[in-house]
């Protein structure tokens, strides 16, 4: 077993909790089985990370991954006294550790402890030393005590990581095994730095750092509160665990500025009147920039303060209530909106000219039915014909047959004339309109609502186009009404 540099005091330490120490090896390393192995692409990322996270909880490197260095303040006076600075999370900072981090903490480790990038080559395990504060005449210190946990830790990471890549993984690893690997110079005694091999599997399986935070900037935009069922402390929450892995990956990326406008334009979206009116206004003020205590943080304090309040006093529900009231009446309108409009398609030809079934050009139809003329008024034989005995023209005006409008059709008037009968039909048509009471006065909503003005205008709009550019009666129009309102659930 290899004894991570050793000393004549670390073999006493070791033979004292030898036991433990072979049961942990075991366990850790020799016996390590894992259910899955990862291939280092970016597909794997994400589950390889989670794995290593939840190794690291169980086997007790957690911090090890966790709390990666990027400074070291020595004190001048005892090298043996230093301080580790700006510590970040390996797994969630994505490529923002570089590899000069990573071998500086290498060096603290296992090598001179002078927090300095050390060549490949020249990667020697260095002994703990009474020089170094880490042994004393007898025994290892608590900072030898440390060292060597660290170290144990260390070599426990790095089986992990290559027993988790599997053996495609592990060759491709070995190109750079002279980043990983320090020996003792004297006794051959060879350690893997877990971290370097973390950092080398994460660096080829994650994308560019920026192109990540790209993604997760557009992510971010997509947490809405509709998402949460209008919770806003569950958003707010959520909202602001995205903006710090961001933040976490490349600072300043996702500045304040665009933050807080996300945030706030995604608050006043809700549906509750008085809040988004309440988040408008704070939006206005702090786009202003006038008002200095509008801080990101104490913007979002007052927006999960008001949702607080309004929840309490009942607002909250009461207005989310009558939105989706609103949202259903206007979703029923558009339905019914869509059955007229076919409606209109079937009656634009209705001819408002008489009720007789059997009058002289066979023009009468049932109500469900288009107006239709005989194909022969569609045919031109001349600017006149005389059929049964009556004169017909030649109207280049707009007539209905079919559902299809015609510039060219035998009338009863000349094309010179079109305009004044048109103005005529459309007097009739006033009319009679003026002495039918509206359709749907028996069916209507409570009078002065939102939906019965929007109803009363969608019915008014139908009548005109259909009675007036489509012939059709009001009498028929009546029933299409009723009949479409039944059909549409809103009778």
């Amino acid at each position: 077993m290899a004894h991570l540099g050793t000393t004549n005091a670390y073999v006493q330490y070791h033979a004292v909790n030898s036991k433990e120490h072979m049961v942990l090896m075991n366990a850790a390393i020799t016996n390590f089985k894992y259910d899955e192995t990862f291939s280092i692409d970016s597909k794997s990322a994400h589950a390889f990370a989670e794995a290593i996270e939840e190794l690291g909880q169980r086997f007790a490197y957690n911090g090890l991954i966790s709390r990666v260095p990027t400074g070291c303040d020595f004190d001048a006076a005892d090298a043996n006294i230093f301080t580790f600075r700006d510590k970040r999370d390996i797994i969630s900072s994505w490529n923002v550790l570089t590899e000069e981090d990573i071998q500086k903490n290498a060096t603290m480790t296992f090598g001179n402890r002078t927090f300095t990038v050390t060549p490949d080559a020249n990667k020697d395990l260095v002994t703990p030393s009474q020089a170094r504060g880490e042994v004393n005449a007898a025994n290892l210190t608590i900072a030898g005590k440390k060292l060597m946990l660290q170290r144990f830790q260390s070599t426990i990471l790095a089986a992990h990581c290559l027993k988790l890549v599997g053996k495609p993984g592990r060759d491709s690893l070995r190109i750079h095994r002279n980043k990983y690997e320090w020996q003792h110079p004297d006794t051959g005694e060879l350690v893997q730095d877990g971290l370097m091999i973390l950092f080398l599997i994460l660096k080829r399986m994650r994308p560019s750092v920026m192109i990540s935070v790209h993604t997760e900037i557009s992510k971010m935009r997509e947490i809405l509160p509709t998402k949460f069922g209008y919770d806003i402390s569950n958003w707010n929450t959520a909202m602001e665990a995205a903006r710090i892995q961001i933040e976490l990956k490349v600072t300043g990326a996702y500045s304040d500025q665009a933050y807080m406008f996300d945030y706030l334009t995604m608050a006043a979206e809700t549906p509750c009147k008085s809040f988004a009116a309440e988040v408008g206004s704070l939006k206005t003020k702090w786009q202003l920039g006038t008002d200095a205590t509008l801080t990101p943080e104490h913007i979002r304090n007052t927006i999960e303060q008001m949702y607080t309040n309004y929840v309490a006093d009942g607002t909250w529900k009461r207005e989310l209530e009558e939105s989706s009231q609103v949202i259903a009446l206007a979703t029923k309108i558009d339905h019914l909106e869509k059955q007229l409009q076919n409606t209109v398609a079937l009656a634009t030809a209705i001819n408002q000219s008489g009720s007789n079934p059997n009058n002289s050009d066979g023009n009468r139809r049932s109500q469900k039915q288009p107006y239709t003329v005989k194909p022969w008024r569609l045919e031109f034989k001349g600017p006149s014909r005389e059929v049964d005995g009556k004169t017909w023209h030649w109207c280049t005006g707009d007539h209905y047959s079919g559902g299809k409008v015609h510039n060219g059709m035998y009338s009863m008037h000349e094309t010179k004339d079109h305009d004044t009968w048109r103005k005529e039909q459309d007097e009739r048509n006033s009319r009679s309109r003026s002495r039918t009471p509206p359709p749907h006065s028996n069916h209507s909503a409570p009078a002065g609502t939102d939906a019965e003005k929007k109803k009363l205008a969608l019915g008014e709009r139908l009548r005109t186009a259909l009675t007036t550019h489509a012939g059709l009666s009001s009498d028929a129009y009546s029933k299409i009404w009723d009949d479409a309102c039944k059909d549409s659930g809103n009778a």
